[in-house]
């Protein structure tokens, strides 16, 4: 009839990744523009309702042998390419860790999110600011899918981060020295103990525990 179907981002509520039910044909507007997002790689035009992805590695490691922040990163954006979630860098996958001198929190851009698990994109956080609040719950699902949607090996994975998102005690010597202790959490917790749980050796043999490493889309 002539009419335009204008996919207002007001009406966030109704996407299927938030609550509500929503408008069959908004909702398709909605995915054509998020899908049209991923092709393009342009976050300047990135409505703001598109979800981005949060996964675990696959792949486990020693903490003092990821290569510090950057290493991690690269991990990150390597897990996202081969699973398709990335193409050429675009879009930019972090690690979720913390050094000697960084907040985990302060890696990504404000206000960021909403963020969904790979498979059946549960939902993770609406934000940075809902991603490091905890009343008692921190997360409304557990990130404890890899980047293929698959289960990982284990539970434990690194972290040196507190639940408000900044630097704790134990980052492996800024993720780097194998000798160091490191703090990891439980990719099955939606409580503190997603990021909070234990501190172990950071080598890759020993009492060290080999751990996955949270991934975050920018």
């Amino acid at each position: 009839d002539g009419q335009v179907l204008v996919a207002d981002s007001s009406t966030a509520e109704g996407l299927k990744w938030g609550a509500g039910t929503p408008d069959p044909m908004i909702q398709a507007v909605k995915d054509d523009l998020c899908d049209l997002y991923v092709a393009t790689g342009q976050p300047e035009s990135r409505p703001a309702y598109c979800p981005r992805v949060a996964f675990v590695t696959s792949t486990t490691y020693g903490g003092g042998a990821l290569g510090g922040l950057a290493g991690a990163d690269t991990e990150c954006q390597t897990h996202a390419e081969s699973a398709g979630l990335a193409s050429a860098g675009s879009p930019v996958f972090k690690a979720w860790l913390s050094d000697s001198s960084t907040n985990a929190r302060d890696r990504f851009t404000s206000p960021g999110g909403p963020w969904v698990t790979t498979g059946p994109g549960n939902p993770v956080a609406d934000d940075l600011t809902d991603l490091t609040t905890c009343d008692p719950e921190c997360l409304d699902n557990p990130i404890s899918l890899t980047e293929t949607g698959g289960v990982p090996a284990r539970t434990n994975t690194h972290t040196g981060t507190n639940a408000a998102g900044n630097k704790f005690s134990g980052n492996c010597g800024d993720w780097a020295n194998q000798m160091a202790d490191g703090l990891f959490g439980h990719n099955n917790s939606t409580a503190s103990g997603w990021v909070v749980s234990n501190q172990r050796n950071c080598g890759t043999s020993g009492d060290a525990v080999l751990s996955h490493v949270y991934c975050f889309e920018q």
